[in-house]
């Protein structure tokens, strides 16, 4: 089995439109096939420098998950018996490779996005580490860079087509990342 088809069977908690579970949970690629309100989470990995780093999604991942795209974000579906914070973590782990808690990572807001039926739970993750650190266990990411906010709202301006976010997403998140 590839990743993309474990990735499909994952187990998720649906939820209504206004995030309160249902009770059901069902495999990742029937939530997405049904139209399923569902949760995932977006960690923002900001440096000392206070720039964000964004990563590039593999061109041979999932075309659902912004295959070749760039995101300004890490992230992933919340599984049914994970928490968004636990999520975070793994999700961290599986992209980047790097051993994280949840000490220097901070809460951010639940974002709602009609579209896609999700609810998006953000956070801010101080990172301290050094480039070398990072990894790609995953390969879902083939590069990463770290960014000014400026610099990324700029390039989203100009070639919107090769981000995965949209500049809602970044101007919502503008307060907590400054």
């Amino acid at each position: 089995m590839t990743n993309h088809e474990s990735d499909l069977k994952e187990k998720i908690l649906v939820v209504d439109e206004n995030n309160v579970p249902t009770g059901l949970v069902k495999e990742r690629g029937l939530v997405h096939q049904d139209g399923d309100w569902h949760r995932i989470t977006a960690v923002y990995i900001m440096n000392k420098n206070k720039e964000i780093l964004c990563q590039e999604r593999h061109q041979q991942t999932d075309p659902a998950v912004f295959a070749g795209k760039w995101q300004p974000y890490v992230g992933g579906h919340i599984l049914h018996d994970e928490t968004p914070i636990q999520n975070a973590i793994r999700e961290i782990k599986e992209e980047l490779g790097l051993s994280v808690t949840a000490t220097n990572m901070r809460s951010g807001p639940v974002r709602r996005s009609n579209p896609n039926h999700i609810w998006i739970y953000t956070f801010l993750y101080k990172f301290s580490g050094k480039m070398e650190d990072v990894s790609f266990p995953d390969n879902a990411i083939t590069q990463i860079t770290f960014l000014s906010y400026d610099r990324i709202t700029l390039s989203m301006t100009n070639d919107p087509n090769r981000w995965a976010s949209r500049m809602n997403s970044m101007e919502q998140m503008r307060q907590h990342l400054t």
